[in-house]
């Protein structure tokens, strides 16, 4: 367990870290506290701390009087200083000075303070590790200035004027004029899906290569934003012709792409702002890359957005027309299922822009739904739906997501053909349990409907369609109650009853057999607001 000393002149910060951090959790414990810096001198001789926290600002010995002291005889100590963007002179001289990271103190978060805890701890073990007595000065100098970057142009923690004097401090690739701010989204979702560690590497291996070759061109830093976003910003002063500009930058961003595809194996798509001056004007940089990438998730085959080129919106257009005339000429479809199809296309048309997840879950609802109006096995269409959901949920753009959901009707359409070679008696038993899937249905009462012994409908069941005669039943039952979880406001207890289910407790049993969630966490995980897509009114 590493050792963490704490210093802070009115001892206020102190009290806050040691409420708002799990110490031993973290794989630390604090062993002492201190006021100034002379008197957190005297307890790191005598505790030699793994870890320091230290106040900028104190009496008798400041911060950097402290760290100075420390540095002249000890590398490998990690120092975390807390800090007000006000005292930006000596949190540059700290930073030279080799501290890890710096803590707004006014703008300090227990998720925050987990996150650079971590870090920590992380380069202790790896140092304890390997015996390496001092980090890499190149990595800890991209980590700190993506930090500084985010903190004012995402979290804005601080002024224009105080981001300036860190950006001219710390030497970045970057001048107060000419800016224009890129948003990087890499299209490889397999990264999000891998185990942390490794999404971490991959992480840190895109800034590393990207950052070298915008060290080559002398120009642009990047930083890690959320999920697989990353924020480029560049600024071309030097150059004062803007279609010079523009061609330098899709040349840059070109190389990137290249590296992306050639090293990551992932193809990536660029939401770019107009250019501007001034480091006030980063903030509707922002919000215009932003709006330039979202247009990404509805073109085909354009892997960077300019900001106010509409040409996205007529792609869409295009798209959900082409989208339409391929369901309506689509034969094998069940009328009622094709109309609802068609009246979510409808609204399809109103949603250019919105959350590329808002489209993927309409999508995902008519999978669902497809169960309901299909003939087929339930086990069958609940594999399918399941399977296709999961691949709509990884598609990068509308287009793709457009052709999953056609290759799933075409699949329901070949298992609704395989039905078809069904027995007379187990066609006529399917058939009456999908139509009295809410009554109390048993073996012996479809039997004699059919025409047949119970024992041999039992084995017919599970000879022709492999699944027990009460799971089959089940099954419908589950279908048909996740379409109404979907498209209605019904309290569970009322959808079981509607479905067959006397006993709620016994519905949300089977519901979570089958699916392998209970009703609730299936609605939360797989509904949009109905009310979002179809208005207050539309009920599908």
């Amino acid at each position: 367990m590493y050792t963490v000393l704490i210093v802070d002149d009115e001892m206020l910060v102190s009290i806050g870290l040691r409420n708002m951090i799990d110490w031993g959790k973290m794989g630390m414990r604090v062993v002492a506290e201190a006021q100034n810096g002379a008197a957190a001198l005297e307890i790191y001789e005598k505790e030699k701390p793994d870890l320091i926290l230290t106040d900028i600002k104190m009496p008798v010995m400041d911060g950097l009087q402290l760290i100075s002291k420390i540095r002249e005889k000890d590398k490998k100590t990690k120092i975390i200083i807390l800090t007000c963007y006000q005292e930006f002179d000596m949190v540059h001289q700290a930073l030279k000075l080799g501290v890890s990271d710096y803590i707004l103190k006014l703008k300090m978060s227990t998720d925050e303070m987990e996150t650079v805890i971590k870090r920590v701890h992380a380069e202790l073990g790896s140092e304890n590790l390997h015996n390496i007595e001092e980090k890499d000065s190149l990595a800890d100098s991209r980590y700190l200035k993506g930090k500084i970057i985010r903190d004012y142009v995402i979290y804005k923690n601080c002024s224009a004027a105080e981001f300036e004097k860190m950006v001219s401090g710390y030497q970045m690739r970057l001048k107060a004029t000419g800016l224009v701010l890129c948003l990087m989204k890499t299209l490889n979702r397999r990264h999000d899906d891998a185990d942390q560690g490794h999404a971490k590497s991959v992480g840190d291996t895109i800034l590393n290569m990207i950052d070298e070759l915008l060290c080559k061109y002398k120009r642009g830093e990047i930083v890690y934003k959320r999920d697989r976003e990353y924020l480029v910003l560049f600024s071309f002063a030097d150059i004062i012709s803007e279609n010079d500009a523009r061609m330098l930058l899709y040349e840059i961003l070109d190389r990137i792409r290249t590296i992306m595809k050639t090293y990551i194996n992932s193809g990536v798509i660029f939401g770019i702002s107009s250019r501007s001056d001034g480091y006030g004007a980063l903030d509707s940089l922002l919000t215009e890359a932003d709006e330039a990438l979202k247009q990404g998730f509805y073109t085909r085959g354009s892997w960077h957005i300019q900001y106010g080129d509409d040409s996205g919106r007529n792609t869409f257009m295009s798209l959900v027309a082409g989208f339409r005339e391929e369901i309506d000429r689509m034969q094998d479809i069940n009328n009622e299922y094709r109309k609802e199809i068609m009246s979510g296309i409808i609204q399809l048309e109103g949603l250019f822009r919105a959350p590329e997840d808002e489209i993927q879950e309409l999508f995902i609802r008519w999978i669902h739904l497809a169960a309901v109006n299909s003939n087929i096995s339930g086990v069958d269409i609940s594999s399918l739906a399941l399977e296709y959901a999961g691949k709509v949920r990884c598609c990068s753009t509308m287009a793709e997501a457009m052709e999953v959901f056609k290759k799933y009707l075409l699949s329901v359409a070949k298992s609704q053909a395989d039905v078809k070679l069904v027995s007379r008696e187990i066609s006529e038993a399917v058939g009456y349990i999908r139509n009295n899937y809410h009554l109390d249905i048993s073996l012996q009462q479809v039997a004699g409907i059919v025409e047949i012994s119970t024992n041999y409908l039992s084995s017919m069941f599970g000879k022709e369609l492999n699944i027990s005669f009460i799971d089959y039943v089940n099954q419908v039952r589950i279908d048909k109650a996740k379409e109404l979880l979907l498209s209605t406001h019904l309290k569970t207890y009322e959808i079981a009853r509607q479905v067959g289910f006397s006993d709620e407790s016994y519905f949300s049993r089977i519901f979570k057999r089958i699916t392998g969630l209970r009703p609730n966490e299936f609605k939360k995980h797989n509904a949009v607001s109905v009310e979002g897509f179809f208005g207050k009114d539309k009920v599908w």
